[in-house]
């Protein structure tokens, strides 16, 4: 029940991480800034790989364990990602902000995927 919960969240996770990218390519497109739905989608995202993680970390306490030992760290890396991109690209003109945003919520995506690999 619990795995199938985390497995669950970690979809999500990869939709939200994706809806994340989409926003941003759009907003590279059209040049726009970083408005509130753009930090709205963001921090939902981050919640739900935030849930994911804790969801991860009391199967972790329960006595389960990850195939591999790479998946704590891609899990940080996938939490990291678009915060960091984001606060990169904080100084940068809308555009490139937007640009940072799409790689980190790619990136983001990438290493969630690859987390199902490691799981």
């Amino acid at each position: 029940m619990a795995d199938q919960l985390h497995r669950t969240l970690a979809l999500v996770a990869v939709a939200m991480a994706l809806l994340v990218a989409i926003a941003a390519a759009w907003r590279a497109w059209q040049a726009q800034p970083r408005g509130m739905a753009s930090e709205r989608l963001e921090a939902v995202l981050l919640i739900v790989v935030g849930v994911a993680i804790a969801g991860g970390l009391g199967m972790l306490v329960g006595g389960a364990r990850p195939a591999e030992s790479l998946h704590f760290f891609y899990a940080a890396l996938a939490l990291g990602a678009v915060p960091v991109a984001t606060s990169l690209g904080r100084r940068a003109s809308a555009r490139a902000a937007a640009l940072a945003t799409l790689v980190g919520a790619l990136v983001a995506s990438v290493l969630i995927a690859r987390l199902f690999q490691t799981g």
